[in-house]
């Protein structure tokens, strides 16, 4: 008799060694079984076998193990509202031996189970960290993939079925479809790179949470999608939305002091009634114009303090850019401490790329698992306080978390291939800022932090402005 979980929209059933996923309003919709893999040590994918289903109240609890190393996976099906399930997922190591995780398969099938209506008419939604795009099935390349949230619709149903994380505390999750030419889903994989983080002997590790939501309006799904992240993590929309001017767009690094305080003096005439508050020095204020330095350059040879002072008599605080994650081969750090910068497979601090400004140059991504690099990380934000800055603009902030960069310090915090490491140096920048003004406000323009619990207040939800044409 196979256990299930029903309602209007929405059916999982339990007939084999995962859920099979369907809906009453939708007889072209067959998603399952879905069962768990995880990759360990370097091996591939390994399914989970011995496994056990109970009824844990309303929820449903199947564990399994994976029979190579006796590691125990456990996922908790529950219904969070109508329409949709949540996953809650976790590792158990009960051995006495380390394991290192390389990859996690929450949700994966592949074959004839897999069913999403007629490919002639199936619309399908995915996204990356900046863009998104909707898009009909097969016709091209044949493996896709949806960075923490992908939502397939069939018009001729009227139905939609959304599938998106509902964390992202360690690891970013995403979904990846492999399609045939003529639009048949071949395999689905609903899961996230492990970061080859170690699992310590006797360690419980929880996972990321997946919600799998279905109903009859795709857009009004996605609304409900953010609006239950938003409850499950605490996160909101501020009452009031800071307005703010920004040096880059007009002046890139030609910025000065100068520049800086005659276009304060016109917002503080004309623009009040806008409720301009924040005058903003971009990426110029720095010595060398590098990423990652924090002391004044010639443009501002009086320094942020006199800056911040003179801005406040006119009414606005001072706001700066700063990338500390992005380091330039040309700053002392690089050259201090190398220890403190991620590094690819041999060890050595690996380059991800060339800074795009002058002085340009190789650029590498700072170790948060590193005690010495946070410490430098604290110090800096604490000084920008002590000039008087309050609002605080960072960039280049997922830099830290690439993939190839495995490299690190502590491999029991998740660094290259995850978000674990770039979110402690959110909560670091934001203590220190605010620890002289409570009400300092910070933006991450590195991408969006949904779904996991938000470090900062303020999030980029646009695209940039006017920017230099190299994107």
């Amino acid at each position: 008799m196979p256990i299930e979980m029903n309602d209007a929209s929405l059916s999982l059933k339990f007939e084999g060694p995962g859920p099979l996923i369907c809906s009453p309003l939708s007889v072209h919709l067959r998603l399952g079984p879905l069962p768990t893999a995880v990759g360990l040590n370097g091996e591939g994918p390994e399914g989970i076998e011995s496994t056990s289903l109970v009824e844990d109240g309303d929820s449903l609890l199947h564990e399994g193990v994976l029979k190579s190393t006796g590691m125990r996976v456990a996922r908790k099906f529950s219904r969070l509202c109508e329409g949709c399930i949540r996953v809650e997922s976790w590792l158990s190591n009960t051995s006495d031996h380390d394991f290192v995780l390389n990859q996690i398969e929450l949700l994966s099938a592949e074959g004839d189970g897999l069913v999403w209506g007629n490919p002639g008419s199936v619309r399908i939604y995915e996204q990356s960290n900046y863009s998104a795009t909707v898009r009909r099935p097969g016709g091209g390349e044949g493996t896709h993939s949806s960075s923490l949230i992908w939502e397939v619709y069939d018009p001729g149903a009227r139905f939609a079925l959304c599938i998106g994380f509902g964390s992202e505390e360690r690891w970013r999750g995403g979904i990846a479809t492999v399609e045939s030419p003529e639009g048949k889903m071949l395999s689905l994989k609903v899961g996230f790179d492990g970061g080859d983080t170690v699992v310590r002997g006797g360690e419980r590790v929880p996972l990321e949470d997946v919600l799998i939501m279905g109903g009859g309006d795709p857009w009004d799904l996605l609304e409900r999608y953010a609006d239950l992240v938003a409850g499950l993590r605490g996160t909101g929309v501020p009452d009031r939305i800071p307005v703010s001017w920004c040096s880059w767009y007009p002046y890139r690094l030609g910025v000065t002091e100068k520049r800086v305080l005659a276009n304060a003096e016109v917002a503080s005439r004309r623009l009040g009634d806008l409720g301009m508050e924040i005058i903003e020095v971009d990426l110029g204020w720095q010595r060398g114009q590098l990423p990652n330095t924090f002391e004044e350059n010639d443009q501002f040879n009086r320094g942020l303090k006199w800056l911040a002072d003179g801005l406040e008599r006119m009414g606005f605080k001072l706001g700066v850019w700063a990338a500390p994650y992005a380091i330039s081969e040309f700053s002392d750090m690089a050259v201090q401490h190398p220890e403190w910068l991620l590094g690819g497979e041999g060890g050595d601090p690996l380059p991800t790329g060339e800074w795009y400004w002058e002085p340009h140059g190789k650029i590498y991504a700072l170790d948060l698992t590193h005690p010495g690099a946070r410490r430098w990380l604290g110090e800096s934000i604490r000084s920008l306080a002590d000039r008087g800055v309050s609002y605080l603009k960072t960039d280049f902030l997922a830099i830290a978390a690439g993939s190839n960069l495995r490299h690190r310090h502590d491999r029991g915090i998740v660094a290259g291939g995850g978000s674990e490491a770039m979110r402690m140096g959110l909560e670091i920048m934001r203590r220190e800022l605010q620890a002289l003004d409570p009400g300092a406000l910070l933006l991450n323009c590195s991408g969006p932090e949904m779904p996991g619990t938000g470090a900062f207040p303020l999030l980029y939800v646009c695209n940039d402005t006017g920017n230099t044409g190299y994107v």
